[in-house]
Parts: C-alpha cells; structure tokens; sequence
C-alpha cells in the first residue's frame, strides 16, 4: 500500500498528480493501493483551497510499501509536528520507501531521514536545504538515494512517480501508466 501524507497548506498538484499515477497502475496494471493518511479526519484544506479527506488517521495507518510527502507553505508548520516526523520516521524504520514532492524534503530533512543522502527540493527551496545537516543537494528534476527518492517542485512530482512505478512495476507498466494518462515523460 502507498500512503500520502496530507496536512494543512500541502500543494494539490504535489499530492494530487502522484496520486493519480498510482491510482492508474494500482486500478489498470496490479500495483499497490493508494492511502490518504493526515493527523486526523477533519478536511485537510491544500495551498489553493481545495479541501480533502485522509482515509485514515496517523495511528491508524496501515503497513506501507511507500509513503508520499507533499510540499508546499504547510511543509514549514509540519516539519516542527512531532507527530508526524515520528509517523516519516517510523514508516522509514520500517522499511517503505519515502518520496517527497517539492518541499516535502523539508519534512523528511526534519525527521533525519535525509542525512547522508543526496535530495532535491523545489528550487526555491534549495539555499535552505543546503543548511541541512549532511545533505547534498542536487538540481536534478528527482533523485533516487537508496529507499528516499525527492523531487523538484509540483510536477516533478508525477517523474518522481512514474520513476517509482518503473523502479518497482517495470519500464513498461510505467510507459503504460504513462500513455494512459496522456503524460509524455516516462
């Protein structure tokens, strides 16, 4: 199962796009379902105004094979809610793969789990990331580095996503999820 990570002021698009990559090979190719997880039930409402629900809370979600963090203005308050580094930091002992979108580097950065790697972040967020303890930061559209994979901003979001599908699904179920939603890069 994929979980997104959903909190206050999240961009739509870092959420909305990967989602519905993963949507798309979960439905049409056999990969894993997708799970909308936030701090609680309440409408989540994103950077532009569009409100969304989490499937589950923190406590409750279930065991996943990735979790997806969003960027946006919300990244700042929620790189400094202990609750949900815990949740990244724990999802990542576990083993998931963690992927941010844009500046949800900044909430993997908070919770430790860039230290030692090399990440990308939106680029107006890249003077902050190199004060990042122990993180090189590249200019790459996505990185891969080891089980933490980070993207540059918005819809760098959907490369990042169609590079996990490839990575994990195969090159062709990602060129299929690709032609399916009508999206060039893969």
């Amino acid at each position: 199962m994929i979980g997104f990570l959903l909190f206050e002021a999240m961009e739509e698009l870092d959420f909305a796009g990967p989602w519905e990559i993963f949507s798309v090979w979960h439905d049409r190719f056999g990969g894993p379902s997708c799970v909308a997880i936030a701090g609680s039930i309440q409408p989540v409402t994103c950077r532009y105004g569009l409100r969304v629900l989490a499937d589950v809370t923190l406590e409750e979600a279930p065991d996943l094979s990735a979790l997806i963090v969003p960027g946006g203005e919300g990244s700042k308050a929620t790189a400094e809610d202990e609750d949900v580094l815990d949740f990244v930091q724990a999802t990542c002992n576990a083993g998931s793969d963690i992927l941010s979108v844009c500046t949800g580097a900044r909430i993997l950065a908070a919770a430790g789990i860039l230290k030692g790697k090399t990440a990308t972040t939106h680029h107006s967020a890249r003077d902050e990331a190199r004060t990042w303890p122990d993180v090189a930061v590249s200019s790459e559209r996505y990185v891969q580095d080891g089980a933490v994979w980070t993207s540059a901003g918005v819809t760098a979001g959907m490369d990042l996503a169609l590079a996990y599908v490839a990575a994990v699904g195969g090159p062709e179920t990602a060129k299929s999820v690709a032609a399916f939603v009508e999206y060039d890069e893969c």
